[in-house]
């Protein structure tokens, strides 16, 4: 048995005693952090980029990415909030933030995955818990891939774009899971 895996099976055992506490810890600190990003990230959202930092990390062409970072560049904040003067700026400091958000996010996630865990499938639960590590990873991939890339626009790679199609695609997958095990604990507690 590998360090992490004995590690991932401590944090489950925990999680699994102090359900509440854990979930409320857990989603305590995510929404905390994603409030910390809201200023930042309202600067982002112009008629060009709707879906904020998104439309840079699903950016995947240098012609788009270089786009959404000319229209950040030309539009000022208004959040004084965000602790900057241009929307650039402004998600710069997102990105920098996200670092944080991500390892919140992919907590919740872990916390997530051991409370909606039936007890015989531990290798699953383990599985899905790698899936989680691995969103969070493929995030900060995606986040030094944008921050070289606004610092160099030239320098355009699929460095972002990929890893967050990734990131979003195992995120969807642990969230259909862990609402699919979540129901199957319902119908068995009731059935």
């Amino acid at each position: 048995m590998s360090w992490l895996q004995k590690y991932i099976e401590r944090w489950g055992e925990m999680i699994t005693t102090y359900r509440v506490r854990s979930f409320l810890i857990a989603l305590a600190f995510m929404v905390g952090v994603a409030l910390l990003m809201r200023p930042s990230s309202s600067c982002l959202i112009t008629p060009y980029t709707p879906l904020a930092i998104v439309d840079l990390e699903l950016a995947f062409s240098p012609t788009r990415a270089q786009l959404v970072t000319h229209v950040w560049r030309q539009s000022e904040c208004q959040s004084s909030f965000a602790l900057s003067d241009t929307a650039l700026d402004a998600a710069i400091i997102n990105i920098i933030i996200d670092f944080a958000f991500l390892k919140t996010y992919t907590w919740f996630f872990i916390v997530l995955i051991f409370l909606s865990a039936s007890g015989h499938k531990r290798q699953f639960t383990y599985a899905l818990v790698y899936v989680a590590l691995l969103a969070g990873l493929m995030d900060v991939i995606e986040n030094i891939a944008m921050l070289i890339f606004i610092a160099d626009p030239s320098d355009f790679t699929y460095g972002f774009a990929v890893p967050a199609s990734i990131k979003f695609g195992l995120i969807l997958l642990i969230i259909l899971l862990v609402v699919g095990r979540s129901i199957l604990r319902l119908v068995r507690f009731f059935f």
